[in-house]
């Protein structure tokens, strides 16, 4: 299984490096992200520790560890692969794979689908509970179903 994230449509191992350091700048600032959010909720803890619940305060700590983690290991990964030439080609080949990449958007959409359905559900039901819960599903639908079309409109008139 590839990442979601993960196709590519380079043809050459120097293509697929330029894509791979983009990668590792990504996952860099996914590692950096997840260190300012670990010390944000540490500084709250120690200078307001009213301010967020335990519960909220270990949430956000362990949303931090985890994207502090995944960005550090995912960046040693690829800075593995492009010292290596046949990791490199491998890895090249597994993200350009057609029948992979077929399957990957048959199950983003799906994805999508099920999502898309769970936030109806959560606004509706929600909604007897909390307002603003409603407001917040129905405005993320909205944001999603904008933003599809956007870069719909945008993909459309690069092809």
């Amino acid at each position: 299984m590839k990442g979601i994230f993960c196709e590519s449509n380079t043809k050459s191992n120097e293509e697929f490096r330029k894509v791979i350091k983009v990668r590792m700048g990504l996952q860099a600032v996914l590692a950096i992200v997840g260190l300012i959010t670990i010390a944000v909720i540490f500084y709250l803890s120690k200078t307001n520790p009213s301010s967020l619940s335990e519960y909220l305060q270990g949430l956000y700590a362990g949303v931090g560890t985890g994207l502090f983690a995944a960005g550090t290991i995912l960046f040693i990964k690829n800075a593995i692969a492009l010292r290596n030439e046949e990791k490199l080609r491998k890895l090249r080949i597994s993200n350009t794979d057609e029948r992979l990449i077929g399957i990957n958007h048959a199950s983003t959409r799906v994805a999508t689908c099920v999502l898309l359905i769970a936030m109806y559900i959560v606004a509706l039901v929600g909604g007897v509970f909390d307002e603003l819960l409603v407001k917040t599903m129905f405005i993320l639908i909205c944001l999603f179903l904008v933003s599809y079309v956007i870069a719909y409109k945008i993909l459309e008139a690069k092809r």
